[in-house]
C-alpha cells in the first residue's frame, strides 16, 4: 500500500490503463434529481478552479483521497472503492469541455482504447458500460450554443437504445450532462486547463491497494470507517464555514474560555444544543437533524431582510413546511446573515429543557407561550401563521437585542404590547407581515421602555392596526399613571376571546387619550366603571366568543336595543365567534360606531347578581316595537338557530332570506313564511289536526313555503303559503268545484288551474283562520 502525491485525472490514466467502476459499487448518483445540492456545489467548485489563473495561489483544487484496488500487471486497472462519484463526474466534464473547445481528438487520445472502447468503464451494469463505449466515440456535429438540451440530443442518436431509459446510471449521467451544459456552455479554453499537468487546476490523492483484489470483505471493512454525512451535518459544516467570515472579532464564552463565533457554534451544536434537541430525535435513526432544521427555518423567517426585493417570495418559501430547503436555498437567499446567526446563538443559549418543554423560563405564558410555539415548530413542523411570525420576531429580536440577558418585566411588557398589536391586526398576505415585521424592528430600540415610548404621542408607530395602536397608547399611559391600572388592564386583556383588544371597555368607561392626566379620585371612578363593564362583558363572552344561550337570548336581546348585524359579503350576519371571519363578534367589539354602543346599552340593563338568562328574557318580553323584519327575528328564536353560518340576505325590504350557509345555492328559507310557520306551530290559530310542514329550497327557481294540509273525512286539501313582494300568497292546486266555490266566496281567485289569494301580512292570520273554518268548526 502506498500513498501517492497529488494526481490529476490525466496522470491517473497514464498510471493505469483504465478506470473501472467495480460491480459491487452502486449506480452513479450525482445526477439524480434529489442530489441537486451536491451536484451544484461540486460543479461550482470545479468551475471556480478552472476559471482561475494558473498561478493563483489557491490552486489546485484538491478533491481529497480516492481509494482503489489495482488489478493486472502489464496494463493495470484502477478499481475505485471510494471516489466513484467524483471520477464519473470528472470524466463527463472532460468529454463536455473537449466538445465545447473542439478538442475531441485529444479527448479520444486520453479515453479511447483499442476497439473504440472507453478507458472509463462501469461493471455495475452491462448497459452502463455499453453507453460509455458509445459516448467516448460520439462527436456531436451541432454547435454547443445551438443545443438547448444535451440529454435530448444524445437520446435522439441512433446508437442510443430505448431500453437504456431503465438504467439509473445512464439517466443520472444525462441529468449531469444537462447540468454541466447549463454551467459551462459559455466559457472557452477550459479543457486545456482541465488536462494541464504542469499547473493543474484540479487534483486528488489516490490510495492504491496494489493487487489486493476488491473483495466484498474489503468493501465492507473500508466502508465501516463511518456513516456518510447526513444532510444536516453537511448543512452544519457549510454554515460553520460561513460563520468564519461573519463578525470575526466577536467571541463567546464557554466555561471561561473565549471562542470565535464559528467555533462556539460548532462546540455548542455538538454539546449543549444537541442535548436540547435530543428529545426531538427520530426514534428510528436517533438523529434530531429535522428538529434543528425546523428551528433554522423559523428563525430565518423572522430575521429576513424586509428591504430585500425577494422578501415576499422568501417568506412563502420559508412558511411552506412541505417545501424541503437545502443549504443552497439559505445561502443563495442570503438568509444566513449576521442577524440570523446572532438570533440563533442567543436564542439557543437561553433555552432550557424543563419538564418536557423547551423554554427560557423568562416569559409569562399569558403574553407569549414560547414553549407552545417552539413545540409547534420543532416537534410538529408546523408553519408559523403571520400573527405568530410577528410575535416570534419580537421574541427572537428582544433576545438578540439584549444578548440573551433578559430583564423579565421589560420583556413581558414588550411581548404583551406586540401580542396585542399582532392579534388585533388583520394579515392576509406576506406584504401585511412585512409591515409589522418592520415595525417590530424599529420598536426594538425602545423595547425596554415600550410603555414610555407608546405613551408619548410624538413617537411614531406604524405597521399595525391604527385603532389597536391608539388603544395601546391609552393603556400605556394608564399603566404608567399607576393607581393599579396594570392589574385592571392585565385582567381584562387576559380574557381568551378579547386577546388584548379592550378598547370597547375603555370607551364605555369614559376613558380616552386624555384620561391619563386625571386625578386619583377620577382614576378610582374610571376603574369602577371599567370593572362594571368588564364583569358584564365576561358574562356575555367566554374564551371562545359569545356564550351559548337557550333560544339565542343574547342575540335577540341585543336586537331589542338595535340592529347590530354586520355585513358579510352580500349578506348581513348575526355574527360568528371565529375572529378571522369578516363578520365576527370581535369586529363588533372594535367597531367605533353606533352598533358597538348597543352592547353598552344592553349591559347597562343587566345585573351580574341576578340570573342573566331571566334578565335577557325580560328584556325581550319588554322590547319596544321594532321594524317588522327585526321584530319577527326577536319573536322567533328558531330563525337564528336555522342560520348555521349566521347569514341573512336582504334582496329588498320585503324579500329577506335566512341561509344555512352563505349562498343561495345552499339551503335557505324565507323570513316571513318561516316565522309564520313557527307561530302557527305554537298558537291555537288553526285546528289541531291541520298538518304543517316547511319546505326549504336550494336554488332561486322555487320559493320557500309552508305546506298546510286539511284532512276532512276521506278528502285531503293541500295549500301552500309563500311570500312575494310584501304579501303572503295562499294557493291550492288540487281542489273540487265545490271547494273552489267556497274559496271564491272567501275572496280567492281561480286562474290557470290554481285557486289563490294575496294577503297583506297584517291580515294573514285572519285569512288562515277563515280558511280553517271552511273545513272545521272553530271556536
Amino acid at each position: 500500500m502506498k500513498l501517492d502525491n497529488l494526481t490529476t485525472y490525466r496522470q491517473l490514466l497514464k498510471q493505469h490503463g483504465s478506470i473501472q467502476i467495480p460491480i459491487i459499487q452502486r449506480d452513479y448518483a450525482q445526477g439524480r434529481p434529489a442530489e441537486v445540492e451536491v451536484r451544484e456545489e461540486f460543479l461550482s467548485a470545479l468551475e471556480s478552479a478552472l476559471c482561475k489563473p494558473a498561478d493563483d495561489p489557491s490552486l489546485p483544487l484538491n478533491l481529497d483521497f480516492i481509494y482503489g484496488s489495482v488489478e493486472g500487471y502489464e496494463e493495470t486497472r484502477f478499481l475505485p472503492l471510494d471516489g466513484q462519484q467524483r471520477l464519473t463526474t470528472l470524466f463527463l466534464l472532460h468529454w463536455y469541455l473537449a466538445w465545447r473547445d473542439d478538442d475531441l481528438e485529444m479527448f479520444s487520445e486520453l479515453f479511447v482504447r483499442e476497439g473504440k472502447k472507453s478507458r472509463f468503464s462501469y461493471d455495475v451494469r452491462p448497459s452502463s458500460n455499453e453507453f460509455f463505449d458509445q459516448l467516448v466515440v460520439y462527436h456531436p456535429q451541432e454547435s454547443v450554443d445551438k443545443v438547448s438540451s444535451l440529454s435530448d440530443l444524445i437520446c435522439d442518436q441512433a446508437w442510443y437504445f430505448i431500453s437504456w431509459r431503465l438504467d439509473p446510471t445512464i439517466q443520472s449521467v444525462l441529468s449531469m450532462l444537462d447540468a454541466i451544459h447549463k454551467r459551462f456552455a459559455s466559457p472557452m479554453g477550459l479543457f486545456a486547463r482541465l488536462i494541464d499537468e504542469a499547473s493543474p487546476a484540479i487534483t486528488f490523492q489516490s490510495l492504491d491497494l496494489l493487487n489486493f483484489g476488491l473483495s466484498d470483505d474489503l468493501y465492507i471493512k473500508m466502508n465501516a470507517r463511518g456513516k456518510p454525512l447526513t444532510a444536516f451535518e453537511t448543512f452544519k459544516a457549510r454554515y460553520e464555514q460561513l460563520l468564519k467570515s461573519q463578525l470575526p472579532d466577536l467571541y463567546f464564552d464557554i466555561n471561561g474560555h473565549l471562542f470565535p463565533m464559528h467555533e462556539y457554534v460548532a462546540i455548542k451544536m455538538d454539546t449543549q444544543w444537541g442535548d436540547l434537541f435530543w428529545q426531538y430525535r427520530n426514534s428510528l435513526s436517533n438523529t434530531f437533524d429535522e428538529a434543528f432544521l425546523r428551528l433554522f427555518r423559523a428563525v430565518a423567517l423572522v430575521t429576513l431582510d424586509s428591504k430585500s426585493d425577494n422578501y415576499l417570495v422568501d417568506v412563502e418559501k420559508l412558511r411552506n413546511a412541505r417545501n424541503k430547503l437545502s443549504y443552497n436555498d439559505y445561502h443563495n437567499g442570503s438568509w444566513l446573515d449576521e442577524q440570523f446567526s446572532l438570533s440563533l446563538i442567543y436564542l439557543l443559549s437561553l433555552l432550557k429543557y424543563d419538564e418536557g418543554d423547551l423554554c427560557s423560563l423568562s416569559l409569562d405564558t399569558e403574553f407569549f407561550n414560547e414553549s407552545s410555539i417552539l413545540q409547534s415548530v420543532i416537534k410538529l413542523g408546523r408553519s408559523l401563521s403571520y400573527t405568530e411570525a410577528v410575535q416570534f420576531a419580537a421574541y427572537v429580536g428582544y433576545i438578540r437585542q439584549c444578548k440573551g440577558k433578559v430583564e423579565k418585566d421589560n420583556f413581558n411588557h414588550w411581548m404583551r404590547v406586540i401580542r396585542n398589536l399582532s392579534e388585533n391586526t388583520s394579515y392576509n398576505r406576506a406584504y401585511d407581515l412585512r409591515r409589522s415585521i418592520e415595525s417590530v424592528s424599529s420598536l426594538l430600540d425602545h423595547a425596554d421602555n415600550i410603555l414610555g415610548y407608546l405613551a408619548n404621542p410624538a413617537n411614531s408607530v406604524e405597521g399595525f392596526s391604527k385603532q389597536q395602536i391608539d388603544e395601546e397608547r391609552i393603556k400605556s399611559s394608564l399603566i404608567l399613571a399607576g393607581s393599579d391600572w396594570w392589574t385592571f388592564i392585565k385582567t381584562a386583556e387576559s380574557h381568551g376571546y378579547f386577546k388584548g383588544q379592550i378598547g370597547f371597555l375603555l370607551e364605555f368607561s369614559g376613558i380616552n387619550d386624555e384620561s391619563d392626566g386625571c386625578l386619583v379620585l377620577q382614576h378610582e371612578e374610571l376603574q369602577r366603571k371599567f370593572s362594571y363593564y368588564f364583569t358584564r362583558a365576561n358574562m356575555m363572552f367566554d374564551k371562545f366568543g359569545l356564550r351559548k344561550s337557550d333560544k339565542n337570548l343574547w342575540q335577540r336581546a341585543l336586537l331589542c336595543i338595535g340592529d347590530y348585524l354586520l355585513p358579510q359579503g352580500r349578506n348581513l350576519s348575526f355574527l360568528v365567534n371565529d375572529s378571522s371571519k369578516e363578520a365576527c363578534w370581535k369586529r363588533l367589539l372594535r367597531d367605533q360606531g353606533v352598533k358597538r354602543s348597543y352592547l353598552k346599552s344592553l349591559w347597562d340593563e343587566i345585573e351580574p347578581e341576578l340570573n342573566p338568562m331571566e334578565q335577557l328574557t325580560g328584556i325581550i318580553a319588554a322590547c319596544s316595537p321594532q321594524p317588522e323584519w327585526l321584530q319577527l327575528i326577536i319573536d322567533t328564536p328558531e330563525v337564528i338557530e336555522f342560520c348555521s353560518n349566521m347569514a341573512i340576505r336582504f334582496e329588498s325590504h320585503d324579500e329577506i332570506y335566512i341561509l344555512k350557509r352563505s349562498q343561495m345555492n345552499g339551503e335557505y328559507a324565507d323570513l316571513y313564511t318561516y316565522c309564520l310557520y313557527h307561530k302557527l306551530l305554537t298558537s291555537k290559530l288553526l285546528s289541531d289536526s291541520v298538518k304543517l310542514h316547511y319546505v326549504t329550497v336550494y336554488d332561486t327557481s322555487t320559493k320557500p313555503r309552508v305546506i298546510m294540509v286539511w284532512e276532512c273525512e276521506d278528502d285531503e286539501f293541500v295549500f301552500e303559503l309563500n311570500f312575494y313582494k310584501g304579501s303572503f300568497g295562499v294557493i291550492t292546486r288540487i281542489y273540487t268545484p265545490q271547494l273552489a266555490q267556497k274559496l271564491k266566496l272567501a275572496g280567492f281567485i281561480e286562474h290557470s288551474g290554481v285557486v289563490g289569494l294575496m294577503v297583506n301580512p297584517s291580515e294573514i292570520e285572519r285569512v288562515l283562520k277563515q280558511l280553517d273554518s271552511l273545513f272545521f268548526a272553530t271556536e
